[in-house]
């Protein structure tokens, strides 16, 4: 598999959950919002987004993985004081990306810009659920069969499915009508290829399609197409979707969107 992911104009990137306590504190914060923060100069408030009683905050000079990663902050205001729930950060925190810079929140969904990011792209938005969908977005939507290729997947769930299982299957047959698996609904058609993933997680085809989701609920997989594929498969559209699985009784909790890729020539 090619060790350099691909680089694009932009990538959305889905990367958790918004509610909740944060992992990296495991318990709530107050104290007023120009006290937080671990650099002189961490930027908190460069961007905000205040509706009623909830306050998402940038920080885009936050240092706490490298210095100006950047961070973002999610408040609630109770009783008069402003209790700090979670601070969250992009999936790629590097240096300079300035997660943070830009943010709005629209229905149940954040989204956090980090206009500096080179990791993996020059520029990215990340996403962030307040319901805990399990999240699913692909770095390409067409492959070559003669050059080959690697389409990276972010997965991205809520804090609580840490140390879940989860399952990337796939489908050369669509995504309706979807699987129905008890409460849960997967987007893909069951075919061989269904099969197959579900037979050989992590091979080749797909490294990384079955393992733990981190501390936030996220893990990185990928779609590799060999150079010399067939050419009788140009034209085929796959779709990739992931489930998560309990850790203890393996019961399935979420089931994710589909993301498509086409084989090109």
């Amino acid at each position: 598999m090619a060790g350099q992911r691909p680089a694009l104009p932009a990538l959305l990137a889905s990367e958790g959950c918004l509610g909740g306590k944060d992992p990296a504190y495991g318990r709530p914060r107050r104290g007023g919002l120009s006290s937080l923060g671990n650099t002189a100069f961490p930027r908190l408030g460069w961007s905000l987004d205040l509706s009623g009683n909830e306050l998402f905050a940038g920080s885009p000079g936050d240092a706490t993985f490298a210095s100006s990663a950047g961070a973002a902050y999610y408040f609630q205001l109770e009783g008069g004081e402003w209790k700090q729930l979670s601070k969250f950060f992009g999936s790629d925190p590097g240096a300079g990306g300035f997660f943070g810079w830009s943010l709005q929140r629209t229905s149940d969904t954040l989204v956090v810009g980090a206009p500096a990011s080179t990791t993996p792209t020059p520029g990215r938005v990340h996403t962030f659920s307040a319901d805990g969908a399990a999240q699913m977005s692909g770095t390409l939507v067409s492959l070559s069969n003669t050059a080959g290729g690697v389409q990276w997947l972010t997965l991205g769930t809520c804090a609580k499915h840490a140390g879940d299982f989860y399952l990337v299957l796939g489908s050369f047959s669509g995504t309706s009508p979807a699987l129905g698996l008890g409460t849960s609904s997967l987007p893909l058609v069951p075919d061989a290829y269904t099969l197959f993933t579900f037979n050989n997680p992590n091979g080749p085809l797909l490294p990384g399609s079955l393992g733990l989701l981190d501390a936030w609920g996220r893990a990185v997989g990928a779609f590799v197409l060999p150079p010399g594929t067939p050419q009788g498969t140009v034209g085929l559209t796959l779709h990739h979707a992931y489930l998560v699985l309990d850790a203890q009784t393996l019961a399935i909790e979420l089931a994710s969107n589909a993301v498509p890729v086409t084989i090109v020539p």
